[in-house]
């Protein structure tokens, strides 16, 4: 009888354990949902930061004035390198809104 009380005691323990960290890992937001962790590894910059950095932030040099532009057209104080590139691009008219005749 002794046994088998213990036995029970160890399962229900165990099953604990695994209904604890089930719970702890979804409070932590733990449950594998990478797209939410992607977003907050990207980097975001101010545009003084992409002046600074303007030969060496893009795939081509860019004038500061043209960052400046670009960026206050698309009424952004800051920006992820990948979205400044295509409000850059955007606004020297090689974006993918601009329809060719």
């Amino acid at each position: 009888m002794a046994a088998k009380k213990s036995t029970e005691a160890v399962n229900a323990a165990e099953n604990s354990e695994v209904v604890n960290s089930t719970i702890e890992a979804k409070e932590n937001d733990a449950t594998g949902n990478n797209a939410a962790k992607k977003q907050e590894g990207v980097s975001v910059y101010t545009v003084d930061e992409f002046v600074k950095a303007s030969g060496t932030a893009f795939d081509k040099a860019y004038s500061p004035d043209i960052i400046r532009a670009a960026m206050k057209m698309a009424g952004k104080t800051q920006a992820t390198r990948a979205e400044a590139a295509e409000i850059i691009n955007k606004f020297l008219g090689k974006g993918k809104e601009v329809v060719e005749k």
